[in-house]
C-alpha cells in the first residue's frame, strides 16, 4: 500500500522545486495558485502552507528545507533579490 503522506509531500516538493528552477512558472503560480494546488494534489495543510508563503509553515507541512524558502520569490519585496540568481 502506498504511503499517502509521503506521496503528498513528494508532490509538494515537486512544486517547490519547480518554483526554484522554472522562472516562467512563478507568474503562473501567482496568478492561479489554486489550480496548481489541485494539479499537484496537495493536502489542506500543504495548500495552506503554500498559500501563506511562509517557509516555516511549508517545512512543517513536509517541504524540503532547501526548496521551502523559494516561495519567497512570490512576494514582491523579495522578487528582485540577487539571492535568487545565485546557484
Amino acid at each position: 500500500m502506498m504511503n499517502l503522506r509521503f506521496s503528498s509531500a513528494w508532490n509538494l516538493n515537486r512544486l517547490l522545486y519547480r518554483v526554484k528552477v522554472d522562472e516562467g512558472f512563478l507568474p503562473l503560480l501567482a496568478a492561479d495558485m489554486e489550480r496548481y494546488i489541485k494539479e499537484y494534489g496537495l493536502s489542506e495543510k500543504e495548500a495552506a502552507a503554500l498559500c501563506s508563503l511562509d517557509p516555516a509553515r511549508i517545512l512543517d507541512a513536509g517541504g524540503h528545507p532547501l526548496f521551502a524558502r523559494y516561495v519567497l520569490r512570490l512576494k514582491a519585496q523579495y522578487a528582485s533579490n540577487i539571492y535568487w540568481t545565485q546557484v
